[in-house]
């Protein structure tokens, strides 16, 4: 087992218990949750075999693939027992109990209420609501309960920072950093480093609390290279949605050497138009569309149900896609793509996206969201680039097959 000196530092710590709230924070895989699972998993072996104890995350399929993985390894290498029953969500390690529960929303404290419990791990607090953390710490009714938690930071207005952090509620903290996980090598952490801009890289790389503030995409670089039909591999459409108002659409080409070109835009109804059909709408896409070849897919804003239903009824040459909604994770995608080159801006006329993407700012009261105005065809441009790419996470395009 190769540790560094930090984990080492810290999960010798956390093995004598001294602490109650110990909260390992920092960069992405930079060996917190590592630290915490093995320093809890020793700790309550070691010291509290006999009682039953919690193990938290925000989703059960990441807790299985990531954390019970980990420490069946480890178990198993000391020659023990480890077993997970799904059915009632108990890990039993050797003839110890730990009870898996996934705290993804606010209702989901009630999956740990009247339960009684030695100690806690929680990975990726930040993650999940503040009172699954509240009715988590009321379980442990020991002396010597311990909760272990880790998170990557958020924004500054974050309830963890504000309710915890800020007033002195958590007895340990420890920051870690990509140097402070020994199995990455300098070719992957520059990797990571390079991954990530802005608020991101802050927040990431530099595991800081940092605020979302100012202009949102601000590396967006028109391509140079005169493209070609035939320098083009596929095509995909965003749609953002709107009955009364802007519909907008936009074109992403995928060039066959890995880089995406906003080809196109348009689409826009006049806000006095009055209120649209769906059949409407429908028809204003297949004019935008008009004769352009090689589209695979189009991602639509994921509330147009309706409009989706209709689309799908047309038999379009191809495929519609309710997109993922998940803004931060799409500007993320978007901002850290444009700053590598991988996402561009094409020569053609694309005034409405280029006015949105020179206004389009970080909310001052809102945490960690966009302001919501002008942004259709920023919105639709997230859904199709996010939703395509979010599963590669590094910007290359995923080649569709079986549509």
């Amino acid at each position: 087992m190769q540790l560094s000196d930090k984990q080492k530092r810290v999960m010798k710590r956390l093995a004598t218990g001294e602490d109650f709230f110990t909260l390992l924070e920092g960069s992405i895989r930079s060996g917190k949750s590592y630290s915490a699972l093995l320093s809890f998993i020793i700790y309550t072996q070691a010291k509290h075999p006999t009682k039953n104890h919690i193990i938290a995350g925000r989703n059960l399929t990441v807790m299985k693939a990531e954390l019970l993985n980990e420490i069946e390894k480890f178990v198993l290498g000391l020659g023990g027992t480890c077993k997970y029953t799904q059915q009632s969500g108990i890990l039993t390690v050797n003839s110890t109990k730990y009870l898996v529960i996934a705290g993804h929303d606010e209702q989901s404290y009630k999956r740990v209420q009247s339960l009684t419990a030695h100690s806690a791990l929680i990975d990726e607090v930040a993650l999940v609501p503040e009172n699954f953390l509240e009715q988590v710490i009321a379980r442990l009714t020991y002396k010597d309960s311990i909760i272990v938690a880790t998170c990557n930071p958020e924004g500054t207005s974050h309830w963890l920072k504000k309710n915890w952090i800020d007033k002195g509620k958590i007895n340990a903290r420890e920051r870690f950093f990509l140097d402070d996980n020994p199995v990455l090598s300098d070719e992957v952490k520059e990797r990571y480093n390079a991954t990530f801009t802005g608020v991101f890289h802050q927040r990431n790389i530099k595991g800081e609390w940092a605020q979302a503030q100012g202009l949102i995409y601000r590396d967006f670089a028109t391509i140079t290279d005169n493209i070609k039909e035939h320098h083009i591999k596929f095509r995909d459409i965003g749609g953002d949605y709107g009955i009364k108002g802007t519909t907008a659409f936009v074109t992403l080409a995928y060039l066959h050497d890995g880089r995406c070109m906003v080809e196109n835009v348009g689409g826009n109804f006049a806000p006095d138009d009055g209120v649209k059909t769906d059949e409407e709408l429908a028809d204003l896409l297949i004019d935008y569309i008009g004769n352009t070849r090689k589209i695979e897919r189009l991602y639509i804003d994921p509330s147009a149900s309706s409009l989706i239903a209709t689309l799908r009824q047309k038999r379009l040459p191809l495929r519609v896609v309710a997109a993922d909604n998940s803004v931060l994770s799409g500007i993320s995608l978007i901002m850290n793509n444009t700053k590598a080159k991988r996402l561009l801006l094409g020569k053609k006329d694309l005034s409405a996206l280029r006015d949105e993407l020179g206004s389009y700012q970080w909310d001052k009261t809102e945490k960690d969201k966009p302001v919501k105005k002008d942004d259709h065809y920023s919105d639709a441009l997230r859904y199709a680039y996010y939703t395509r790419n979010k599963r590669l996470g590094k910007g290359q395009f995923a080649i569709p097959t079986g549509l």
